[in-house]
């Protein structure tokens, strides 16, 4: 893998956020995560076999009241 080619994964990396790391800055447990995934309540994708969420998508949940 290049230079480029890892900047560009860096940068992906540090826009997604894993089931537990959104619940902890969610504040509620992964299950609800996991069951708006499989509702389609909050995009989602796999990346390796795992959920991952987009960063932006969960700090907005967050500021909602």
């Amino acid at each position: 893998m290049n230079r480029s080619e890892q900047d560009a994964n860096d940068r992906i990396a540090a826009n997604v956020l894993t089931v537990p790391e959104a619940a902890r800055r969610l504040a509620i447990k992964a299950d609800t995560i996991c069951r708006w995934i499989y509702r389609e309540k909050i995009p989602a994708f796999k990346l390796g076999g795992q959920w991952r969420l987009n960063l932006k998508i969960v700090e907005q949940l967050k500021s909602k009241p």
